[in-house]
């Protein structure tokens, strides 16, 4: 950068040299360099924030993916076939089916962590 900014500083003193008349050539290039190094940076923060939103979501779905592993999913398929083999009327499973699916989707409720 500070050889840029020298050369932007040279382009508009008096040309009495040759050299100055060289660093005018080259201004365009400085800016096209200095708009490249503008853009890759942005691109490189906008990567790294993109990276640390997609850690942080790997992280969640591993912890909700352990939760899984505990033995709830088994308990609940054995509250399953414990309501669809009882011998009680069809209105009954009903009620005790909506009380499962709304007890699943409480702990699954990602609002409340």
């Amino acid at each position: 950068m500070i050889i840029y900014s020298y050369q932007f500083w040279e382009a508009f003193q008096d040309v009495t040299e040759l050299d100055s008349v060289g660093n005018l050539r080259v201004f365009p290039l400085v800016i096209l360099n200095v708009a490249l190094v503008i853009t890759l940076s942005r691109f490189v923060k906008y990567r790294s924030q993109f990276m640390a939103v997609y850690e942080e979501i790997s992280r969640e779905v591993d912890e909700m993916l352990n939760e899984m592993k505990s033995k709830y999913p088994q308990e609940v398929g054995a509250t399953l076939e414990r309501i669809r083999k009882g011998k009680k009327g069809k209105e009954y499973r009903r009620q005790q089916l909506k009380a499962l699916e709304e007890e699943i989707e409480a702990r699954l409720d990602l609002t409340k962590g």
